[in-house]
């Protein structure tokens, strides 16, 4: 056991454990198979910066360390944010079932201005993802937007008539506000329906003016 002093050692350890701990689940397995006490307390104790370090560890040899060697020294580097990271991704996958069968239904049931969009993009050869979702910024819930242009950080809403109501445009506003909190990157171009339909010449317009003003800026910025 780590002798009572440095309050940083302690909080390794406590991490290192909850690591264990959620490894062993991941392969339903007792934690003590995926170390024991005292190779964390040497880990603690050494804290390695490589492979090579590890394996003056005590019970970790070559077969442990080429399994979780990689994760081991990245998570001693940061343990609280690898924590952190991975109860988020815990709930990503929670929601991607959820997310999958909302995308399906909405690709199934593309509107006619959508198909219209999409005969656009494809004239003007721009990539886009039809349905993309985005994961909000606490990782609790998800939002899907109509077209996203990777190359560009560029998306395009098609609004139906009944976006036109204060109460839809305040959800509208709440939902974009949702997406930026994690990709304030991201420019949102909102399009009508009878927009997409009826003045086709003057969408295209836009829309490369706008692809091709954002698709410049990235360039210049790398």
């Amino acid at each position: 056991m780590l002798p009572n002093k440095d309050i940083s050692d302690k909080r390794l350890l406590w991490a290192l454990k909850v690591k264990r701990r959620r490894l062993a689940k991941e392969k339903n397995i007792p934690p003590y198979m995926i170390f024991q006490n005292s190779t964390l307390d040497g880990l603690v104790i050494m804290r390695p910066h490589n492979k090579d370090e590890l394996s003056c560890v005590f019970g970790l040899g070559e077969h442990k360390i080429a399994e979780y060697g990689e994760e081991i020294l990245k998570f001693i580097a940061d343990p609280i944010g690898e924590l952190k990271r991975e109860k988020r991704m815990k709930r990503v996958r929670s929601l991607y079932p959820q997310l999958v069968r909302t995308k399906i239904k909405l690709i199934r049931r593309k509107t006619l201005a959508e198909k219209k969009f999409i005969e656009y993009l494809k004239e003007l050869n721009i990539e886009y993802r039809f349905q993309k979702g985005f994961v909000t910024k606490h990782f609790t819930r998800f939002r899907v937007v109509d077209f996203y242009i990777p190359r560009a950080k560029l998306v395009f809403e098609i609004d139906g008539d009944y976006h036109n109501t204060i109460q839809q445009e305040i959800n509208d506003e709440k939902r974009t506000g949702e997406i930026h909190e994690r990709r304030p990157n991201l420019l949102f171009v909102r399009f009508q329906n009878k927009e997409i339909i009826s003045e086709p010449a003057k969408v295209k317009r836009i829309v490369l003016e706008v692809f091709n003003s954002r698709y410049r800026a990235k360039k210049d910025n790398l």
